[in-house]
């Protein structure tokens, strides 16, 4: 039996009738019980839901490193996280990008600075990636910090690098979990912080074909 909390003005807490009372986010709310809600399955639905669980797969192994510190302190009302899966979501009709330059590893008012060059080795674990030298321009600070995204195609290997080495440096290694498989294709994203975290980049991308 529900009941109103505070006098007649007051709160309706729980069922009474066909009507529940509850509270959200702190605001007395009252609607209707329905019992024999059912789990929604519509195709778009279910699709919606594997995007979802793509994207969220995806997102743990660049969580830590890359998406909260290149995230969190630009959004407002929500999470980094969340603002990142909002971003990209759509592209995770697969447990991969549909398109991967379109995938979006940070957004801000810095420029993006271009790809120069990564060399890797199928076999080897060491990736070097190289950027050319834009320090100075608009926003950009020799001393802002690199962060580095790897995508191995043919495996679905996914790593982020928060490298703690300044724009000025032009290169960072990075290391990966597991080698590159031979003659395999991998994606590379680069992105930078200002030292302080205060400003943040757009990220560049460069596709690295049969390593």
């Amino acid at each position: 039996m529900g009941k109103l909390v505070g006098g007649p003005f007051g709160q309706l807490s729980g069922k009474t009738g066909d009507l529940v009372g509850a509270s959200w986010k702190g605001i007395s709310t009252i609607k209707r019980y329905q019992p024999n809600v059912a789990n929604p399955q519509t195709a778009g639905q279910v699709a919606q839901r594997g995007k979802m669980s793509n994207i969220v797969a995806f997102s743990q192994s660049i969580l830590a490193t890359v998406v909260k510190p290149l995230w969190d302190r630009f959004q407002s009302g929500m999470s980094g996280y969340n603002a990142f899966v909002s971003r990209n979501i759509d592209l995770f009709a697969s447990v991969l990008p549909s398109v991967y330059g379109d995938l979006v590893i940070s957004s801000g008012k810095m420029a993006a600075t271009p790809i120069d060059s990564v060399v890797a080795s199928g076999g080897d674990k060491n990736i070097v990636v190289n950027w050319l030298n834009d320090a100075g321009q608009g926003f950009k600070l020799a001393t802002d910090k690199a962060y580095v995204v790897i995508v191995e195609e043919g495996t679905g290997q996914v790593k982020g690098f928060a490298t703690n080495v300044a724009r000025s440096a032009l290169t960072a290694t990075v290391v990966m979990d597991t080698a590159l498989a031979m003659g395999g294709d991998i994606h590379t994203y680069l992105a930078f912080l200002r030292a302080d975290g205060s400003v943040v980049s757009n990220n560049s991308h460069l596709l690295t074909e049969g390593v």
